[in-house]
């Protein structure tokens, strides 16, 4: 029948049919050996994407890179600055890329945080439609954190979107760094208005937190 169906010639249906009925010891083998083809094809394919995604991660500067991704040190302002007037470009392209390891990233951030020029501040405004809620979280710390060099206004503002985040563990972290924030009054009043449309048990306990503080943050602070 497989025979007729198949339209072997009679004379070389025991080729062909008698393997195919007779041996399945043998379909198997051709079974695990097309399978492992398969696997290979698939393993090698992810070589070529990593390969890939490796390839159009942001260039940047080897020295930059080395700092963002050293665990245990971080530069100062001046160092940062040392590095070249295209910092701020690369930081952001950096912070951006999905390709580059998250590490990376969140230090690309955290160095952001750390100039003074306006153009510091707007990367990181640009960071908060990032598609990794962990990204944005970062963004908003570094966003009030401005150590006094921004203005207070300026930083309550660009975190407003992320207090209206519609991921709760970024409004959380947002939340959490307007307690960073250097102007107290400006703070809770921030939070105040939030704490009245807020859902998250969570983001609300620690608007709570803002609001009981009586201290306000320090004009300025170090980060050498």
């Amino acid at each position: 029948m497989i025979a007729v169906i198949l339209g072997i010639p009679r004379w070389a249906r025991p080729l062909v049919v008698r393997p195919l009925v007779v041996r399945p010891r043998v379909r198997a083998r051709l079974c695990a050996a097309r399978i492992a083809t398969v696997v290979v094809a698939v393993v090698a394919l992810c070589g070529f994407a990593a390969a890939a995604t490796e390839a159009t991660a942001a260039p940047v500067d080897p020295a930059l890179r080395q700092w963002l991704h050293a665990p245990c040190s971080a530069p100062s302002p001046a160092q940062l600055a040392s590095l070249g007037p295209n910092l701020v470009r690369a930081l952001r392209a950096v912070a951006a890329d999905p390709s580059e390891r998250r590490y990376g990233r969140h230090r690309a951030i955290a160095f952001l945080s750390r100039l003074a020029e306006s153009a510091a501040l707007s990367a990181l405004i640009s960071l908060r439609s990032d598609g990794d809620p962990m990204i944005r979280g970062s963004v908003a710390m570094a966003i009030a954190s401005g150590a006094g060099r921004r203005p207070t206004a300026g930083a309550l503002d660009a975190m407003a979107p992320l207090l209206a985040d519609p991921n709760a563990s970024v409004r959380l972290a947002a939340a959490r760094a307007l307690r960073l924030v250097a102007d107290g009054p400006a703070r809770r009043a921030v939070a105040r208005q939030r704490r009245m449309v807020e859902t998250s048990a969570a983001v609300i306990a620690q608007l709570n937190i803002v609001l009981r503080s009586e201290a306000s943050a320090p004009a300025t602070r170090r980060h050498d």
